[in-house]
């Protein structure tokens, strides 16, 4: 049976930092973003040209440092 990657989740501290990391680096385009002040999180979604592999980046405001297990 053949399996495909469509979307993996990311969560981070620096989203412009990662942005940057993604776009520049890999060529990965943000496809959308969603931003939720109310409930402190914002979500954007990175499609990998080419590929049906999409990234979704969690950014929470106020997250502490993540630890293995916590995030």
């Amino acid at each position: 049976m053949n399996q495909v990657l469509v979307e993996i989740c990311l969560r981070v501290r620096d989203i412009e930092a990662t942005l940057d990391f993604y776009t520049n680096l890999f060529d990965f385009e943000v496809a959308s973003r969603r931003e939720f002040p109310e409930n402190k999180f914002d979500l954007i979604y990175l499609n990998s040209p080419g590929s049906s592999v999409q990234i979704e980046l969690t950014y929470n405001y106020d997250a502490e440092p993540y630890e293995i297990g916590n995030g």
